[in-house]
């Protein structure tokens, strides 16, 4: 028979296991998650796994009628869980979590929108703008402190003495209104890329971190 006194009870209990494992993940202080750690597996391993649980029987009929979890970290449902699960974590304790930096970093990269992050950021699926710029802000910074002199060796670009591949260069002139009535408000440019083919076993730049930069500024 249906005790609406004892139900309360319980989702209160189930709260309170929740909630204690919520204030055990360990979140980002000084530096900004890799991009290696943006990941299903790692979302796996470092969200509460009673939380996890829960989602996953609420929104997985055949993982309730069974009282398991999908093992493969690859499935739809598993993702959508997992990508819930850092949405509450980072609304209980006011955290940056890798989905919210992660999801913003992938959405101003395909439609390069402030007010899309914005309105994410509205319900709860990314970090604000503001962060997002001083993410950005703490890459280059990141890059600058690489200069040593005049000698400048980008992130992932290793020598072949490291176990390095030939690393190798595209340069190409950028021309935009080369010719004008008076001559003036021309522009001419020379875009240069250095890439490098990744080596097996060779370090990855992606496990690099960021320091997170809280200059007031910013």
């Amino acid at each position: 028979m249906y005790n609406e006194q004892t139900d309360d009870q319980l989702l209160y209990s189930v709260a309170s296991i929740i909630r204690r494992d919520i204030d055990k993940v360990r979140f980002f202080k000084e530096h900004y998650p890799t991009s290696t750690e943006v990941s299903f597996e790692n979302s796996l391993q470092s969200m509460p796994d009673s939380l996890v649980k829960l989602l996953s029987w609420i929104t997985d009929e055949k993982a309730f009628s069974t009282c398991t979890v999908p093992s493969n970290v690859k499935t739809e449902r598993v993702r959508k869980s997992l990508a819930l699960t850092e949405c509450i974590v980072a609304t209980s304790r006011s955290i940056l979590t890798p989905f919210h930096l992660g999801l913003a970093i992938q959405v101003y990269h395909e439609f390069g929108s402030k007010r899309l992050i914005e309105i994410l950021n509205a319900h709860g699926f990314c970090v604000t703008y503001t962060e997002f710029r001083r993410y950005l802000t703490s890459v280059a910074n990141h890059e600058i402190s690489r200069i040593s002199g005049d000698r400048y060796i980008a992130g992932g670009i290793r020598p072949i003495s490291e176990g390095g591949r030939l690393i190798q260069e595209g340069s190409d002139n950028i021309d935009i209104n080369a010719e004008t009535i008076d001559g003036k408000n021309t522009f001419h440019s020379l875009a240069r890329a250095v890439f490098q083919t990744k080596s097996a076993g060779v370090y990855d730049y992606g496990s690099e971190r960021i320091k997170e930069l809280r200059d007031p500024w910013l």
